[in-house]
């Protein structure tokens, strides 16, 4: 069984261009992040953003509800 060679040629990145593009990638206020957001302000629904007492640290909590959002972006989950 032959095995892949990860090398540019292959179409694989180098380590300094993967650190590069993950660099890159903002975990707060991401565009589905802040289109939820403006979805619940526009419906009366108050909250906090990345609270850090909280574990797991969600994206958004509603206290009111005792609930944690989580937001998974395309770039992760497609």
């Amino acid at each position: 069984m032959k095995v892949p060679r990860f090398e540019e040629s292959a179409g694989f990145y180098t380590t300094t261009q993967r650190s590069q593009n993950m660099s890159e990638i903002e975990a707060k206020n991401s565009l589905p992040e802040l289109k939820l957001r403006k979805a619940l302000w526009v419906r009366n629904l108050r909250f906090r953003i990345h609270p850090k007492k909280i574990h797991g640290k969600p994206d958004i909590v509603i206290n009111k509800y005792r609930l944690a959002i989580f937001v998974d972006g395309d770039f992760w989950h497609g």
